[in-house]
């Protein structure tokens, strides 16, 4: 039988819609709020995790990046192993899993806020992971209810949630850490100094359970309406004429010469082994930055926490938290500007992705240790302002990388191929903080002979280098169609393509 390949094929377009199709709105509003629940389980941790880490452990405070980097990366190590189970399941029946996995969040992130010991926190991390299967369960469901002509406005949400979810979860857990301390007459007192960093985790299971309370009596299940959506179409996406001479030029078609469907089989580990797919390149990119944007984030906090003389700010546990919170609204403005599909338009998704990282490298990742350098005082405008355009290029790399994603697979995939190549970007979320944490806390030593990249400044230059590099990588990528069209795969018999490449 000849080798069945994903094939991009061009078939007999339909009329162009006269406009896009309506947003399910309220669908989604309550989509974005069950994963609002799972990032903020997330970031609620983020500004706590150097204090947390210097209260229970015994060692130098040097160390302090190589255990911060170990709890953050234990959250991610469990996504990376259980995201595709829930991806796959979800793909017989989304609303069961988005149910347990809110319930079960809510218990491990409890438990999390009452550890007193370190290794305890380590394993509550590690199982609040496994049990995190909402923020691809949650794009899955995004992917069901939308199509070609409205999925790029949809898919902002999930960049507008990531902000949020990037904003509420320091406020959380900075301000509110330690209460026993900064609120002495708040009731509970015992209870708050025996776990002092319960509170914001409280807060934040309470809000998981009414998510699951909503979903309960609100939540609709998608595959039906996904499988009857994919049934209709002969093909996923289609090619229109305005761009045929375009798709047979790069070598997505092969003239007229398209094979013959293949029988239905094949999936994931096709798509992955397929060359003429951008998944796999897709999915290798997403790791990096994945690797990059995690790194970051846990390392900003042991910088702003370091003493300025180890080259940090010197900043309290409310400070950080306040200053990761106001980053957040990068997300808010994003959407509010309606700056994602508009750059999509202009440059293409994976243009604006390649973009994102570039800049990333350029100026955002490395402007806080050149604040630190050569600043008499806290630069609060300055820290802002880095960490504004690091969220920034966050929420338009996810949004872009979802998208892609979504579109390297048919639609009855879809579950399964945005919770692959999110757990392949979790492979980079749980390397990133061990990676980041422990370069940090080597290159911030007193010991370590590195002269001007010493006092951690050599994690700043090895992430902004890496990010150049994935800007490069990501540039390789195949232009996404023009005037709204889109390339489709189907299951066919390998074609005779003069270039071994492939669109979303």
């Amino acid at each position: 039988m000849p080798e069945r390949r994903w094939s991009l094929q061009r078939g007999a377009p339909p009329p162009p819609p006269a406009s896009p199709t309506p947003l399910p709105v309220a669908k989604i509003a309550l989509l974005v709020m069950v994963l609002l629940g799972d990032i903020m389980s997330l970031t609620v941790v983020l500004p706590m995790t150097p204090f947390l880490v210097a209260r229970y452990h015994d060692g130098p405070d040097s160390t302090v990046g190589y255990y911060s980097g170990l709890l953050g990366a234990s959250y991610s190590l469990g996504q990376l192993i259980m995201n595709p189970f829930w991806g796959s399941l979800s793909d017989k029946g989304r609303r069961p899993v988005m149910l347990f996995s809110l319930v079960a969040s809510a218990f491990w992130i409890v438990a999390f806020g009452s550890s007193t010991n370190l290794h305890v926190a380590l394993f509550c991390r590690f199982a609040n992971g496994l049990c995190s299967g909402n923020v691809v369960v949650a794009k899955a469901m995004m992917a069901d209810l939308t199509d070609s002509s409205n999925e790029t406005k949809a898919f902002t949400f999930i960049g507008m949630a990531f902000g949020i979810g990037g904003m509420l979860g320091p406020l959380i857990g900075g301000p509110l850490s330690e209460p026993a301390d900064k609120y002495p007459n708040l009731p509970g007192h015992a209870l708050w100094e025996a776990r002092p960093f319960l509170l914001p985790c409280l807060i934040v299971a309470l809000y998981m359970l009414v998510d699951w309370i909503l979903a309960i009596f609100l939540l609709e299940e998608t595959v039906q309406s996904r499988d009857a959506a994919a049934d209709a179409e002969a093909s996923y996406g289609t090619v229109d004429e305005s761009n045929e001479s375009q798709a047979e030029a790069l070598g997505f078609v092969d003239g007229a010469k398209a094979g013959p469907a293949a029988p239905e089989g094949g999936g994931i580990s096709q798509l992955l082994r397929d060359p003429t797919s951008p998944f796999k390149l897709v999915c290798t990119s997403f790791a990096i930055f994945s690797t990059c944007m995690s790194s970051f984030l846990e390392v900003f906090p042991i910088f702003a926490r370091a003493k300025t003389s180890e080259g940090g700010m010197g900043l309290s546990l409310t400070a950080v938290g306040l200053l990761q919170a106001g980053t957040g609204v990068s997300g808010i403005l994003v959407v509010a500007a309606g700056l994602f599909p508009m750059m999509c338009k202009r440059y293409g998704v994976p243009g604006v992705y390649a973009r994102a990282l570039v800049f990333s490298g350029l100026i955002a990742y490395a402007a806080p240790p050149i604040l630190a350098a050569f600043s008499t005082s806290t630069p609060w405008l300055g820290l802002i302002a880095a960490n504004l355009c690091v969220s920034i290029t966050n929420q338009l790399c996810f949004g872009t990388a979802n998208l892609m994603m979504k579109n390297s697979a048919p639609p009855e995939l879809a579950g399964a191929a945005i919770g692959t190549g999110s757990s392949i970007g979790l492979l980079g979320m749980a390397i990133g903080p061990i990676w980041g944490g422990s370069l940090f806390a080597y290159s911030s030593s007193p010991d370590a002979p590195l002269g001007v990249v010493g006092k951690g400044r050599l994690f700043f230059v090895v992430l902004s280098m890496l990010a150049l590099t994935n800007g490069r990588l990501a540039f390789t990528l195949p232009p996404w169609p023009a005037d709204g069209a889109t390339y489709s795969f189907r299951k066919t018999r390998r074609l005779s393509c003069s270039v071994g490449s492939g669109v979303y």
